[in-house]
């Protein structure tokens, strides 16, 4: 899977693959997380979802992944966790900490009821905090 990651997306030079309780309870239902606020616009609209939940052991099924991955900084790998790329460690681990907080907010949503109801952010909100200009990534490296 990250070999492939690597040979589609030149700017990708680090990934972090994680798993977080909430995310992997979302991917249960065939959910990801979407974009509600800052941290959440870096994978506007939402995060791209492989459906399949087997591991990833084969060229096929990590060819697949890559291409649902696309260009997005993320993709959650079903009941697996999720993968984040980015140009440095820090930038991979920075994107991986904001899937997973944007992984319990959706989580939450879906348990108070109010997930359908709760607001999204638009593409023209999206596009302000979505860079990670500011070393972002540097200071999100040092928790």
């Amino acid at each position: 899977m990250h070999q492939q990651i690597y040979k589609r997306r030149a700017e990708i030079r680090a990934i972090c693959r994680f798993i977080s309780p909430n995310v992997v309870t979302l991917a249960a239902l065939g959910l990801t997380p979407k974009a509600r606020h800052g941290q959440g616009a870096h994978f506007y609209p939402q995060v791209p979802f492989w459906p399949d939940p087997a591991l990833i052991r084969n060229d096929p099924a990590a060819v697949g992944v890559a291409e649902t991955m696309g260009k997005a900084p993320a993709i959650v790998v079903n009941v697996n966790g999720a993968v984040t790329g980015g140009e440095t460690p820090q930038q991979a681990v920075a994107l991986a900490v904001f899937l997973r907080g944007c992984g319990a907010g959706r989580a939450r949503a879906l348990y108070a009821g109010l997930a359908d109801k709760a607001p999204r952010m638009n593409e023209e909100q999206a596009k302000k905090p979505r860079d990670l200009a500011g070393r972002i990534a540097e200071r999100m490296w040092i928790i």
